[in-house]
């Protein structure tokens, strides 16, 4: 796969019509169908259908995008890289948090200073739920991420875990099993999850599966934090949340947590890069420092 196909191929796929495409890429149109039509014939597939609405993806095209991001995405990189060692400033790191990540001590001031090190370097942070941020990473749409994830085999990324963070059950403080110890108990009650209620690589999904409790059949899935905190404000809900985001001032007094005896899985906070050999110069040196930072709070961490 070329990088003009590439570029052809992400194209018509955003655009959804050989035109609106062409006009972005400043190409004709037969040299763009061209293009697809070199890829089609390379994997011996048809990567687009023609319906009402324009050029929609086929099963194959849904299959080859993500590789086809990524790779246009390593190709940025790898000129991003040769121009900061040329000496020109154009470089760019994008990284990918959870919102429990977020929480980590280290982080504001490991930022900090290397914004304050590296005042050259466009830096964008973005904040995702872990499962669309995993695929962020695999794509190629952040450099790193750190996330609280369930770790994943997978052999394109590295895991490198930094901590663990407790979780614990909360409710409104007039929730009328806001005092049982039994998750048994409230099993049956309305929950609310900022997850994929049946992702099994959450810790929602883990607080019922080490238990030996099913999901919950009442059950409502908000991954807005603000909203969610109003609905468990209002209702009776009840939700995993981290003894971190406890400790902030806006919410440590707005519920009550469970005293539940029942084993509640920690959150493991992890930083997670693509193979080195594809990240930027830049991106490392971030990664290394946070890294750093981190593990020099966290000394006593098991990584075994």
């Amino acid at each position: 796969m070329k990088l003009h196909q590439i570029k052809a191929f992400l194209a018509v796929s955003n655009a959804g019509s050989l035109k609106t495409a062409a006009e972005q890429l400043h190409l004709t149109q037969p040299a763009l169908s061209k293009a697809i039509k070199e890829l089609e014939q390379q994997y011996g597939v048809a990567l687009f259908e023609r319906t009402s609405g324009g050029l929609t993806l086929t099963p194959y095209g849904e299959r080859l995008l993500g590789y086809a991001r990524m790779m246009n995405e390593t190709a940025r990189r790898a000129k991003q890289d040769i121009d900061t060692m040329r000496g020109v400033s154009n470089c760019s790191i994008t990284i990918g948090v959870t919102p429990v990540a977020s929480l980590i001590k280290s982080l504001t001031t490991s930022l900090n200073a290397f914004m304050q090190r590296y005042p050259e370097v466009t830096l964008r942070i973005i904040e995702l739920r872990p499962a669309p941020l995993l695929n962020q990473l695999r794509q190629g749409g952040v450099d790193f991420a750190i996330t609280s994830q369930i770790p994943v085999i997978d052999s394109a990324l590295e895991w490198q875990a930094i901590c663990r963070i407790p979780n614990v059950v909360v409710t409104r403080k007039s929730h009328p099993l806001c005092n049982t110890r039994s998750l048994r108990t409230l099993h049956q009650s309305e929950w609310l999850t900022l997850d994929a209620p049946d992702d099994p690589n959450t810790y929602h999904h883990q607080l019922f599966s080490v238990n030996g409790l099913p999901i919950p059949s009442r059950i409502r899935e908000c991954t807005s934090m603000t909203l969610a905190r109003a609905l468990i404000q209002t209702a009776d809900f009840a939700a995993l949340f981290s003894v971190e985001s406890l400790d902030l001032d806006y919410i440590k007094n707005e519920f009550a947590v469970v005293p539940l005896l029942d084993n509640i899985p920690d959150s493991v906070i992890s930083m997670v890069r693509p193979k080195r050999e594809i990240m930027t110069q830049s991106a490392m040196t971030l990664f290394d420092t946070i890294l750093q930072d981190m593990r020099d709070i966290y000394p006593d961490f098991n990584h075994s």
